[in-house]
């Protein structure tokens, strides 16, 4: 046969297989427009139409720019007529295009098929020529979300992706979003696309024209098509071939799938389903999109044959009967029905024929009976227990198909970019990732809503403890049965039980929840205030995050804390109607009886990725642990977040809800706007600190302020680095002491009380000390000490020394200066100076130096002390009994730091005179005995 007539014979092959996919095409248009309300039909029907021009008197006008008008469409009289209903003054003319810049509108996915319902959303792909400036580009992308929020109007969900064909084809992918796969699939987005898409307008696929057996070629087959003149102008568009098919695409789309399944979980089961059949048939693989190619070149052109989610059982269930999986046959049959929505045991004669008929001869070989269907039917009316195990089929079912692609993928060579992974992951985390204290979600798809539900709470008592265990059932039960049944939700926290019914749609206003307690009586009123708190500031799972929430890592979005929620202090009082009275009416150190009003604290929070958790705190600790937790969760969070405070109870809720609100500003001052490290608040009778150390916080507790002042000293803790909250300064030696030193110079606090001196120094480094002195005389104390002061520090750092004096009176501290005297008189009439060193083992090596003697520990070993008391005793006057103290000291290089501060060499100092006086009166002794 000559070329010539090989041409014709081709052109012949082409033109016959174009008019069948036409049919074809025109067929599943048909069965799209009669799933659709006769408003909606009009979007569709007018469409094209709207893109084919800018008018300003249409849906979407944006401005002449904006890129317009299909090759060689010419719109029909009905949707000319149609678009006047908009503007009576409209009349269409051919000139208002002034170039085709588009090529084809798309409409892909379920459309037309018998997956179609009357809530499926129509997907479109509308592609435009490349040459086109991104600033038009932009423009029409804009239109496209004008015309998607008109057709909201008309209860139509519509999305447009828009694209060129050689960007699409080069991989050039949008970006991901909540509807856009991003980089999850490219290939296995296209093979569904050819499967399942309905042309609108413009230039056909060239795809439909290359036999399957020549896709491994396909470049050079359209190529051969286009040398040939076998296309006319813009008569195709090029997408490419769905071949060969990367094995590590379908990891990408596995975790897509999974996302996608927080929403349509039985629509992605079938087609993580499909992604299985994919992998493991690789070498023998036929794509979904080539079966249906492959009919219809082959004069199939049954619209059933050809549908594509009945292709897709086909081929399924076929690859289930062949590997015997007989129960995974089950769940995929299972899911099909379901997402078909067609509830067959309930007669619809709305219901368009050929779907009903069609999965009713499925049903009839599945040999499933009438209560079979009729329990999926009444889906919307599931229990919350059959909602969970659902839940959990479904998890498997999914899980199980990404765990055999993730291992049969090379994950290094996994087609997913990683910024697409993570959001994927992300939004993964977010929803099925299990922790103590995070609300989890009951209802991932499975029902529309479970309003229908009915809840009760019991309190069920512990056997050994009698601790609270709060319990949630569907059905009224005997709580003194031996034997109680399993609830569907258990918590020691009452808010995180309602909490919980709230995120998931269970707690809503006015809805009748059965309570029963012995403990807390909880009516509408307090039902309704708790319901009130939550829908203001706590979003619910129906409420997604947006897309954009999980291209950055999560944080905080908001924090409420709960006061006595669901308690009532003092509730015995309350309950006799009486009301305790006090001068005393801090809501922490409340009356004479110092009770501390707050015994139970909730903290909610939820992030950015909708992440709700829930922590409790009760009895005396809550409010410490509260604000210890809180802090370590704010420090995690890198951003202070100001809590929304609620008080619950009756009996002071004024007073705690400004005592807290307080608390919570002075804490935020305190460690985020001056760095401090210490909070310090008054708890009952406890000093409560609050320590920041290492980026963390930690609670201690301290009985009165003696113990405090050890901590402080102890932990070489900077006065400066204090902050007292304010009830708490006002009853506190402590920040009067502060509030009087000068960072840089050291300051004296002498308080004398009855036969003993108390000595506060708070030093140039702001470190504290209070010791008991054992001076008796406080002229000759003060003396003795801004010796020592001068002698060790002053002659290398210069560094101010001020005395101050503590006294009191009835009503309040007084704290007056004292000047050091210059002629005293002092008992000791001999000078006594240490040397400290250390050895090789890090042990004390001591030089005491008195007067011009000297005892070194080198010398005389462990007895230095005792040699060094007995010249002291012979240098005292006859019955003398003064206290020895030390006129200075110095450190060697191996124990000097330059950063060591005044009350370093004070704690020597005690240490050693502590030491030397007591082998003073151990000599005294034994020369009395001799």
């Amino acid at each position: 046969m000559s070329s010539k007539n090989n041409i014709i014979c081709l052109e012949q092959d082409i033109h016959t297989i174009k008019q069948r996919f036409f049919r074809v095409n025109q067929g599943r248009y048909q069965r799209c427009l009669d799933q659709l309300s006769f408003k909606q039909q009009f979007i569709l029907e007018t469409i094209s139409l709207l893109f084919h021009i800018n008018h300003s008197f249409l849906p979407g006008f944006v401005d002449e720019s904006t890129p317009c008008g299909f090759h060689g469409f010419k719109p029909t009289i009905k949707q000319v007529d149609s678009l006047k209903s908009f503007n009576r003054n409209f009349n269409y003319s051919p000139k208002f295009v002034h170039d085709a810049d588009l090529c084809s509108l798309f409409v892909m996915g379920s459309c037309g098929s018998i997956a179609q319902n009357s809530q499926s959303d129509l997907d479109f792909w509308l592609i435009h020529k490349q040459d086109i400036p991104a600033q038009h580009i932009y423009n029409l992308e804009q239109k496209a979300e004008k015309i998607e929020s008109w057709a909201e109007k008309f209860n139509l969900e519509v999305h447009f992706f828009i694209m060129s064909a050689e960007d699409f084809k080069a991989k050039k992918v949008g970006k991901l979003s909540s509807e856009h796969s991003g980089s999850a699939q490219h290939l296995l987005l296209l093979d569904e696309f050819y499967r399942s898409c309905i042309l609108i307008c413009g230039s056909y696929p060239v795809w439909w024209l290359v036999p399957c057996d020549k896709e491994l070629e396909y470049e050079q087959y359209v190529k051969s098509l286009n040398d040939k003149g076998s296309l006319g102008y813009r008569e195709t568009i090029d997408l490419g071939s769905t071949m060969p098919l990367a094995i590590e695409e379908l990891y990408g789309a596995s975790v897509w799938q999974l996302c996608k399944a927080i929403d349509s979980p039985y629509k992605s089961i079938l087609k993580s389903i499909l992604l299985e059949y994919y992998v493991q048939e690789n070498h023998e693989l036929i794509l979904l999109s080539q079966e249906f190619k492959q009919r219809i070149h082959q004069n199939t052109i049954n619209l059933n044959q050809l549908d594509a989610y009945l292709l897709l059982y086909e081929m399924v269930e076929n690859y289930y009967k062949r590997t015997n999986q007989t129960q995974r046959l089950s769940i995929f049959r299972k899911s099909i029905y379901l997402k078909l929505n067609l509830k067959l045991s309930i007669s619809n004669s709305k219901v368009k024929n050929w779907r009903r008929s069609v999965i009713s001869e499925l049903i009839e070989n599945w040999q499933w009976t009438a209560d079979d269907i009729k329990t999926l039917d009444n889906r919307a009316q599931w229990s919350i227990q059959n909602i969970l195990n659902e839940k959990k089929s479904v998890l498997n079912e999914l899980s199980y198909c990404h765990r055999l692609l993730s291992k049969k993928c090379h994950k290094q060579n996994i087609k997913l970019s990683d910024t697409d992974l993570n959001i994927l992951s992300r939004k993964l985390y977010s929803v099925f990732d299990k922790k103590n204290e995070k609300i989890d979600l009951i209802n991932p798809g499975i029902c529309k809503d479970v309003t229908h539900c009915n809840t009760y709470i019991y309190e069920v008592k512990t056997k050994k403890t009698q601790q609270s265990i709060w319990s949630v059932y569907e059905h009224p039960i005997d709580i003194n049965s031996e034997k109680l049944p399993t609830p569907i939700k258990r918590s020691f926290s009452l808010v995180d039980i309602w909490l919980w019914l709230y995120m998931n749609g269970l707690f809503i206003d006015n809805k009748h929840i059965g309570f029963s307690s012995s403990s807390h009586q909880i009516d509408k009123q307090k039902q309704s205030q708790l319901y009130l708190i939550f829908n203001n500031h706590i979003q619910p799972f129906n409420k997604r995050s947006k897309h954009e929430e999980f291209e950055s890592k999560s944080s905080i979005k908001n924090i409420t804390i709960l006061i006595n929620a669901l308690n009532e202090p003092l509730a015995e009082l309350s309950q006799k109607g009486l009301l305790k009275l006090s001068h005393l009416n801090d809501s922490f150190n409340f009356s004479a009886q110092h009770d501390n009003l707050i015994e139970t604290i909730d903290i909610i929070i939820q992030n950015s990725w909708n992440e709700t958790y829930t922590f409790h705190f009760e009895s005396q600790e809550a409010l410490a642990q509260c604000i210890k937790h809180y802090l370590n969760i704010i420090t995690d969070n890198h951003n202070w977040v100001q809590p929304s405070i609620h008080v619950g109870c009756n009996t002071q809720n004024q007073y705690i809800q400004e005592r807290f609100e307080s608390l919570f500003l002075q804490i935020r001052h305190s460690f985020f706007q001056q760095n401090n490290s210490q909070f310090i608040l008054n708890i009952r009778s406890f000093l409560t600190i609050i320590s920041k150390q290492d980026g963390k916080y930690f609670v201690e507790n301290c009985k009165h302020e003696v113990m405090l002042f050890d901590f402080l000293n102890n932990n070489k803790i900077k006065s400066t680095q204090i902050y007292f909250e304010k009830k708490c300064s006002e009853k506190l030696l402590t920040p009067k002491l502060n509030k009087l030193h000068q960072t840089d110079s050291i300051t004296v606090f002498i308080e004398h009380i009855s036969s003993q001196i108390l000595v506060y120094i708070i030093d140039e480094s702001d470190h504290i000390l209070r010791y008991k002195s054992n001076h008796t005389n406080f002229t000759t104390l003060i003396k003795s000490l801004d010796q020592f002061i001068y002698n060790t520090k002053n002659n290398a750092t210069h560094t101010f020394t001020e005395f101050y004096k503590i006294e009191y009176n009835l009503k309040e501290t007084l704290i007056h200066p004292v000047q050091v005297p210059d002629n005293v008189l002092m008992p000791q009439p001999f000078d006594v100076n240490i040397f400290l060193d250390k050895d090789a083992h890090q042990n004390l090596i001591y030089s005491i130096n008195i007067n011009d003697k000297q005892f070194h520990s080198f010398d005389y070993d462990e007895s230095v002390f005792s040699k060094a008391a007995e010249y002291l005793i012979t240098l005292r006057t006859e019955k003398a009994s003064y206290w020895i103290y030390i006129n200075s000291l110095a450190l060697s290089n191996t124990l000097n730091n330059a950063n060591d501060s005044t009350v370093y060499y004070l704690k020597h100092k005690l240490s050693i005179e502590q030491r030397l006086n007591q082998a003073i009166e151990i000599k005294k002794s034994l020369n009395s005995l001799e």
